[in-house]
């Protein structure tokens, strides 16, 4: 190994700050639109044909733990705003 363990390290802390920091910009960008009004039901983003799509496109994936539990989650928030929708996706799940 030509690099030593602190470059490694350090390279592995900069990646990490890098994605936390464009993701956090993207969550404040998200709570200023909400504040703003700029913001869909949650029925409206995902009607039948939409969760059909994300469907199709989810079962062709291996899903790991991680994301199998955000997507979860993402239900459960479809489920507060369109319970039937909900029903819908999950059932497909």
């Amino acid at each position: 190994m030509d690099r030593s363990r602190n470059v490694i390290v350090n390279q592995v802390i900069e990646q990490y700050l890098e994605a936390s920091t464009w993701q956090m910009e993207r969550i404040k960008d998200g709570i200023a639109a909400a504040r703003d009004g700029k913001v869909a039901p949650a029925g409206e983003v995902f009607c039948s044909d939409s969760c059909e799509a994300l469907l199709v496109t989810l079962n062709q994936l291996v899903i790991e733990e991680p994301a199998a539990r955000d997507i979860e989650g993402v239900l459960d928030y479809i489920a507060l705003d369109n319970p039937v929708e909900n029903e819908k996706c999950t059932g497909a799940l």
